[in-house]
C-alpha cells in the first residue's frame, strides 16, 4: 500500500499521493487466492485486518460502503468480496472514477501517511 500512503511514485502524471480521507487500503489480490475469491472466513479475516468494520454487514440498513482503486476496474473485486460477506447489493458502489478522477482534481481532500505515522493533508500540485 506504499501508493495508497503517498509513500511510491505515482505513475499517472499530474496527480497527488495518498489516498481519498476516511479509506482503507484493501486491495484486490488480498481477497483472491489466484483467480478465484476467498472463502467467506478468510475475506472475513482480510477486510477486518484492512479496518473494515463487519458490524452488520447483512444489514439492509448499516452503513455504506464504496470501493474504489486506480481506474474502477478491481473495485469491483472487493465489491464482489462484500457481497460474498452477505453485505446487500444496495449498500455498496464502486466509485467509477476511482483515484483516476479524484487523484487528478486539484480541489479534492487528499491524505497520506504523516512522518509520525498519522495523516496529513496533501496540497494541491502548484
Amino acid at each position: 500500500a506504499p501508493r495508497f500512503h503517498g509513500e511510491a511514485p505515482e505513475p499517472r502524471p499530474g496527480m497527488r499521493l495518498g489516498h481519498v480521507p476516511r479509506s482503507v487500503s484493501l486491495p484486490a489480490g488480498s481477497v483472491l487466492k489466484g483467480t478465484m475469491m476467498l472463502p467467506k472466513e478468510d475475506l472475513m479475516k482480510v477486510a477486518q485486518s484492512a479496518g473494515v468494520s463487519l458490524d452488520h454487514v447483512a444489514s439492509p440498513d448499516g452503513p455504506r460502503i464504496l470501493t474504489s482503486c486506480g481506474s474502477g476496474l478491481t473495485a469491483c473485486v472487493i465489491g464482489l468480496g462484500l457481497h460474498q460477506l452477505g453485505m446487500p447489493l444496495t449498500r455498496w458502489a464502486v466509485y467509477d472514477g476511482s483515484w483516476a478522477e479524484w487523484g487528478a482534481d486539484q480541489e479534492t481532500p487528499i491524505m497520506k501517511r504523516a512522518a509520525d505515522g498519522g495523516e496529513e493533508v496533501v496540497p494541491p500540485l502548484k
